[in-house]
Parts: structure tokens; sequence; C-alpha cells
């Protein structure tokens, strides 16, 4: 469990300083998203709709995502790319934007101390009369 706990806390940190990673982190929603475009990969089967209907932690409306993604779109991140029907526009992400994931995973993957990136546990000292201070 201290190994989960320690790799989030290494992505969050990681994400959080990369300019092109930070914008996705911002909500729990256009996380996913972010997932769900990289596994999918442009696939023309599914558009920017069907993405959205996979969406399991969306709290905020659908025009909310539509314009997160025309933000990206507009910014490079995001790609069109032609969907199976030619009413479908599917999506894709930007090279720097693959590779800037897959580094910012592969970090998180490959990081064995904690001290490499600068977390500090708390040391826990156990009273006689079982109390934990920190």
């Amino acid at each position: 469990m201290d190994t989960l706990l320690i790799q989030e806390l290494i992505k969050v940190r990681l994400v959080g300083s990369n300019k092109m990673l930070r914008p996705f982190l911002q909500r729990l929603e256009t996380w996913e998203l972010l997932l769900i475009v990289h596994m999918l990969s442009g696939d023309g089967r599914y558009g920017i709709e069907d993405y959205l209907e996979n969406l399991q932690t969306l709290k905020c409306t659908r025009l909310t995502m539509r314009n997160f993604i025309r933000d990206r779109i507009a910014e490079g991140t995001f790609l069109v790319t032609k969907g199976d029907k030619k009413s479908r526009k599917s999506l894709a992400l930007s090279d720097e934007l693959q590779r800037e994931l897959e580094e910012c995973f592969g970090m998180i993957k490959s990081t064995s101390g904690y001290g490499a990136i600068g977390i500090q546990l708390p040391t826990f000292q156990t009273q006689s009369n079982s109390e934990i201070k920190l």
C-alpha cells in the first residue's frame, strides 16, 4: 500500500511540474480523458462524444469538457483525426504530449528511492501510552 501511495505522490509532483501535463491534472475527468485518448490513440471507431460517454468521473457539464477539448486542440496537445464515419472526429495525443506522458509514467515506475525525488516521509515515535507523534 505504501508503494502505491508513494507512486501516486510522485505522479502528482511530476505532472504538476510539467507544463504540458498540468492542465490535465486540474480535474479528475480531464486526467481520465487524457488516459482514454492515449489508450485509444486516434482509433477512428471512437469520436469525441464516445470519449465523453466513457468518462466515469465526469462531474462537470459536457460543454465544459468540450471546451477543454477545444482548448487542447487549439494549443496542439490534442490532434483531430478522421473517424470511420465522415461526421466523426477522433482524437490523438500530439507526439510531444505522448512523450511527456510516457516519460512521466516511466519515471514513476523506475523511482526506487523516495529521496531521489525529494519525498520526506514522516517519522513516527511510539510512546509508552501508545500515542503517535508526527
